[in-house]
């Protein structure tokens, strides 16, 4: 088999592991074969397997991450010089509870649980590389560690089970490092309206 080598900021070469089908901009999905060749834009469906990505830098260097459990797609901006950009894609927030909805059909206040709600989620494993996964509410900025990137109804939240993510929060406009162990919610504005006017309440 020929080998194939990423090239920066047009190509990645991708791995499968499990059953993993892809997406070329503009394209239909196919199942992914060994060592494939992929632009970059490309959309990657884990969610029966992972695939190793490997990434070229501006000045030659290569990286490779492994993700899986969701959708997502692949940009690497050049003026980063090899920063990869990996966006989750699919599901719906259809179902999600509507903002300003504070009463179910019932008269009683709407279930936690559906504010929660799981939409699409995309876990990653890297080692000493320069990824960064974009949920809907928030952005973590990796290097070396395994993280898991969910995006819900009430925000993105995300959970680190080796290293250390900067996760950007886009509602509330701060950064906030969360280590081995722990998690972060970036919630949602509607959330966010909903736990101000708890507060207020129990004042």
């Amino acid at each position: 088999m020929t080998k194939v080598d990423p090239e920066f900021g047009r190509s990645v070469v991708a791995e499968p592991v499990g059953t993993v089908l892809v997406k070329a901009p503009g394209g239909g999905w196919e199942r992914m074969n060994p060592a494939a060749q992929m632009p970059v834009g490309a959309t990657f469906d884990t969610r029966r397997g992972s695939v190793d990505i490997t990434t070229a830098g501006c000045s030659g260097s290569t990286q490779t991450g492994r993700f899986g459990g969701g959708l997502f797609t692949l940009r690497q901006p050049r003026a980063a010089c090899g920063r990869v950009d990996v966006y989750l894609r699919g599901g719906t927030f259809r179902g999600c509870p509507r903002p300003g909805a504070r009463r179910n059909a019932r008269g009683g206040s709407v279930a936690s649980a559906s504010n929660s709600k799981r939409v699409r989620k995309l876990w990653g494993r890297d080692r000493g590389g320069r990824f960064r996964t974009h949920g809907r509410h928030s952005q973590a900025t990796v290097r070396g560690t395994r993280w898991l990137t969910v995006d819900r109804c009430d925000g993105t939240f995300t959970r680190v089970t080796s290293g250390a993510v900067s996760v950007r929060d886009f509602v509330r406009r701060r950064t906030v490092l969360v280590r081995a162990g722990h998690s972060y919610l970036a919630r949602s504005r509607a959330a966010l309206r909903r736990l101000h006017r708890a507060h207020r309440r129990h004042r």
